[in-house]
């Protein structure tokens, strides 16, 4: 019901720098926030005080700011929470703005970690004049 428009659902995303590329789940219209780019996470969620809390860990925001970042203009990260012990309405968290920026800055530190470790950089696989595009 918060869901005016939706652009398109299982879109593969490349990173403009070439070093991710990732599936993300949807981009659509919400009718409070805007263009926002959705993840959509099913988790056990626990009883606190009779309700159920949805989790939000830090890993959501680094892949949605990271996938963001592949678009023009690069939207809002919204998180959208399902439960999976008992029917309830779905949970979202729209993240700000910083928490979006220091997730994206987090999430590629930590990529340029994993091609130092791996010893393997994506980015070598790109020709010169896609380095050019990007």
């Amino acid at each position: 019901e918060n869901i005016v428009e939706t652009f398109w659902a299982e879109h593969n995303l490349v990173s403009p720098i070439g070093l991710y590329a990732g599936r993300a789940d949807a981009l659509v219209r919400h009718k409070d926030h805007g263009v926002c780019l959705l993840d959509f996470k099913t988790q056990k969620m626990q009883l606190k005080n009779g309700k159920y809390a949805a989790r939000f860990y830090p890993n959501y925001i680094r892949q949605l700011a990271a996938y963001a970042a592949c678009l023009r203009p690069a939207p809002r990260c919204l998180s959208v929470v399902i439960n999976s012990v008992t029917p309830e309405y779905p949970v979202e968290k729209l993240y700000s703005e910083e928490e979006q920026r220091v997730g994206l800055q987090t999430f590629i530190a930590l990529a340029e970690y994993w091609t130092l470790d791996k010893k393997y950089d994506p980015r070598s696989w790109v020709k010169p004049y896609e380095k050019e595009a990007a």
